[in-house]
């Protein structure tokens, strides 16, 4: 009888059912944006390292002192070379002293 009443102001009911669906609508969203925000950052992430390293190939590749036989061929010997400290520091130094201190070479 109560809530076939046309006299009322408010339904009971319908208040607890719109608020029910709004919890389950916000518990189905914050998982999905929470998830959408985290897939961003990994790959915004992945983006970043991609460009570092293409940044580091093109300016080992353009090295006039790594070159070998032909133009367009590295020397492993030269990069042997630079890579021990010890044989030839100064080589060492120039080499690596081109790239930020956020790049960790051993």
């Amino acid at each position: 009888m109560f809530i076939s009443d046309e006299r009322a102001i408010l339904e009971p009911h319908n208040d607890i059912i719109a608020t029910a669906l709004a919890v389950i609508g916000f518990v189905i969203f914050a998982p999905v944006m929470s998830k959408a925000y985290l897939t961003y950052d990994e790959q915004s992430s992945s983006i970043e390292n991609y460009e570092e390293a293409s940044r580091i190939a093109e300016s080992v590749a353009s090295w006039k002192e790594l070159r070998g036989s032909r133009p367009d061929i590295i020397s492993a010997k030269e990069l042997d070379l630079i890579a021990e400290p010890i044989t030839d520091a100064e080589m060492h130094k120039r080499f690596f002293g081109k790239f930020t201190s956020n790049n960790h070479f051993p």
